[in-house]
């Protein structure tokens, strides 16, 4: 299969941008039987998380982008310290980009 033109990409971008995380991530995971996991759950800023896929049959890597918040107790008790409940996370973007020998 050939590599994946910018236009390819967009359309691949908007298709991914309209599911839900682990949908997206199935989509991405059937696309391409060479293709690996690059990093997952990466952070690299405050509540931002990274999750990409090289997919290296169609030249692309997509990166899934979710926002991370923390809901933290809020006890006003004297000496206590506030006590991290839970994490969510929501799924925002995707950045599908060429890799290195994709000239496409």
């Amino acid at each position: 299969m050939a590599y994946y033109t910018s236009q390819q990409r967009e359309a691949l971008r908007s298709e991914l941008k309209k599911l839900k995380f682990n949908q997206a991530k199935g989509r991405i995971r059937r696309l391409d039987a060479k293709g690996r996991i690059a990093f997952l759950k990466n952070s690299q800023t405050t509540g931002v998380l990274h999750t990409a896929y090289d997919l290296p049959t169609l030249g692309i890597r997509v990166i899934l982008v979710e926002s991370e918040t923390h809901v933290v107790d809020e006890t006003n008790n004297a000496g206590s310290t506030p006590t991290l409940l839970a994490s969510k996370t929501e799924f925002v973007d995707v950045l599908v980009q060429p890799l290195a020998g994709n000239q496409s």
